[in-house]
């Protein structure tokens, strides 16, 4: 009897999951997975109209006015959309930011740069906020060293989100004021400004709104719109030679977005015929002709309008046929310091 009671123990020993072997079981697969480790990346972006700060109610004259009539400009908003972040080594390898889900201006690998506040001439625009943010924040894979000469990111939202609906979508994508339509999907950037020989509130306005167009779609709430002018610029910026060694030097330099630049070929006291001053990115709108180019994108116009603020600069476009332009890029909105 002893004999069949041994047996028995041995044979149960060897039924999985009755062996106790001394090792605790592991939780789950996860828990065992070794994350690969991370530098944090900070960059800092920075808002200006020439050297001067953008900031709600400022009117920029003398040496930051606008355009070639060197035109009075009061600020009213300013944000934009940034995404496909990637720093690039001078081999020209690129490694991608993956940005940090904070709930409010990241999501997704898509950022809101925020530089209006509410206050002064900007509780004027539409949806203004309080809150405010300049910074990209994210990581990168602690491979293959720190030392980095350019930074890359795309202006705008990839299409992929840019056409969900905002009353559902996660911040920053949730923002009525940066959003257009279900089939052009957001405002990529909202440049708001007043233009002003005496910097008062009330006069005209002048606004820049990039974003896709030419777009169809069959469903409001999907993202498979499609564009004939998806409008999304790739920017490349060399970062200065005393911040490349690490991303210290990174975090410590600004990326520039400076309205004077984006605006420096139009004439703003020129009456735009029958239409809202400013660009809209459409194809017909004659003051994109100065304004597409430099942020990085070609742009053929389509319109027949003369009485426009474009200028007639042949560096920043080409001729074509049927009277109209073909824009060469010449993107100038972004700069390193």
């Amino acid at each position: 009897m002893k004999r069949a009671i041994l047996i028995f123990a041995v044979l149960l020993s060897y039924l999985p999951g009755c062996a106790n072997t001394g090792d605790k079981a592991p939780e789950s697969t996860a828990s065992n997975s070794v994350s690969t480790p991370t530098y944090d990346v900070t960059l800092n972006f920075q808002a200006k109209v020439g050297t001067a700060d953008f900031a709600c109610g400022t009117t920029y004259t003398g040496a930051n006015a606008v355009g070639t009539a060197n035109t009075d400009l009061v600020a009213r908003d300013f944000r934009i959309y940034v995404h496909d972040v990637r720093l690039v080594k001078a081999d020209n390898s690129e490694v991608s930011v993956s940005m940090t889900n904070d709930g409010t201006w990241q999501y997704q690998n898509v950022a809101l740069l925020d530089f209006e506040n509410g206050t002064g001439g900007c509780a004027s625009t539409t949806g203004p906020t309080a809150a405010t943010n300049s910074q990209v924040k994210g990581t990168i894979p602690q491979t293959g060293g720190v030392a980095f000469t350019k930074i890359k990111f795309r202006l705008g939202v990839p299409l992929s989100l840019n056409h969900l609906d905002v009353n559902t979508a996660s911040a920053p994508l949730n923002v009525s004021a940066l959003y257009w339509a279900w089939t052009s999907g957001r405002k990529f950037a909202r440049l708001d400004f007043l233009t002003s020989g005496g910097g008062a509130y009330n006069s005209t306005a002048f606004n820049i709104h990039l974003g896709s167009t030419s777009c169809t779609g069959t469903n409001p709430v999907s993202s498979n719109a499609d564009c004939n002018s998806a409008n999304r610029p790739e920017i490349t910026l060399n970062i200065p030679a005393g911040s490349q060694t690490d991303l210290t030097g990174i975090a410590n330099m600004r990326l520039v977005a400076d309205v004077r630049e984006l605006l420096k070929d139009l004439d703003l006291t020129v009456a735009d015929a029958g239409a809202p001053s400013g660009c809209m990115s459409g194809n017909g709108d004659p003051e994109c002709r100065s304004v597409m180019p430099r942020f990085g994108l070609m742009y053929s116009y389509t319109g027949t309008t003369q009485a426009t603020r474009n200028a007639t600069n042949s560096t920043v476009y080409a001729a074509a046929t049927g009277g109209h332009a073909t824009q060469v890029s010449a993107q100038s909105f972004f700069r390193a310091e």
